[in-house]
């Protein structure tokens, strides 16, 4: 009698009650168990060319659910935050194993931006700025052996033919006095959207010449090349430019002399300019943030943390 009821009793204990699917180490539902795999985690492996190994972002994905959350320091990105494009691209890290989890960014002044990742990059798109026709309009399949959107406070400038990237001609700037001289204007960015400019350029001679974004007046804004670093090759540029200087104002680039002398031979050429709708791969979507006021949208650095709420 004690021999069959111990038979019984290893019977119901080794074997699946029956109408039950066995948990095998295949199923997620063990795996889980076992692994400590989130949800999360599983989601972002899935995407198209995660950057972080799983270990890592199953780890982030973690700290972030049961503990105080990540932070990330010195990570460089560009924010859209008007309504209805409210996005972080061009990040120096991959940010979608943020999906679901709140992000701040802090612009290194104790000024913050908040938001709740609602959504992953898949690659930056949006609409042509620079519509006019020009020597410098490669991209855009309307060059012209013309100046058109480009002005010009001291100094020369000139649609050449003579050296170019592409296409029959190019912008020739010949800066002559210290401060603002040659500037593209590009079209109108909206206050708080995003803006991507890409160029290629090149000089006889560096000199004190730097080239910078088009702050929305006009002016100088913040620094794409240093001056006198403008290469003697032809180079590829991009930069990214959040407008907060007005309700619209354009965006585009600006050549700038240190000083008064002699005047450098500037060739500038396939000029674009993007007013971003989506972001890039490693980019994220958001909901409508919080922002305090004053904080830089085109600071050089950002710390983020994220966290569950």
């Amino acid at each position: 009698m004690k021999k069959i009821i111990l038979f019984l009793l290893v019977f119901v204990l080794v074997t699946p009650a029956w109408g039950m699917k066995e948990i095998g180490y295949d199923n997620p539902i063990h795996q889980s168990k076992t692994s400590g795999m989130e949800a999360e985690t599983a989601a972002y492996m899935s995407l198209p060319t995660p950057s972080s190994s799983i270990t890592t972002a199953n780890n982030y994905i973690r700290l972030v659910k049961y503990s105080t959350g990540v932070t990330l320091a010195s990570i460089t990105a560009n924010v859209s935050s008007a309504t209805g494009y409210y996005f972080i691209t061009n990040c120096s890290v991959d940010l979608r194993w943020t999906k679901g989890f709140y992000i701040n960014l802090n612009d290194g002044a104790a000024k913050n931006w908040k938001a709740l990742v609602s959504g992953v990059g898949t690659g930056e798109t949006g609409t042509q700025l620079h519509t006019d026709a020009s020597c410098t309009s490669d991209p855009n399949g309307n060059e012209a052996n013309a100046t058109t959107g480009w002005s010009t406070y001291h100094g020369t400038m000139s649609s050449s033919g003579v050296d170019k990237m592409a296409g029959s001609f190019s912008l020739l700037c010949q800066p002559d006095v210290a401060g603002e001289n040659n500037f593209s204007k590009l079209g109108n960015c909206p206050q708080r959207r995003l803006a991507k400019t890409t160029f290629n350029i090149r000089a006889d001679t560096p000199g004190d010449v730097g080239v910078y974004n088009v702050d929305g007046d006009g002016g100088a804004g913040t620094a794409i090349i240093a001056t006198g670093g403008i290469p003697a090759i032809w180079t590829a540029y991009s930069t990214y430019w959040t407008n907060t200087v007005a309700t619209t104002s354009y965006t585009g680039i600006r050549l700038k002399r240190a000083t008064s002398s002699d005047a450098f031979l500037i060739y500038v050429d396939n000029l674009s300019g993007i007013l971003l709708s989506t972001p890039s791969l490693y980019g994220v979507t958001t909901g409508t943030p919080t922002v305090d006021s004053g904080f830089n949208y085109n600071a050089a650095s950002f710390v983020a943390t994220i966290t569950r709420d």
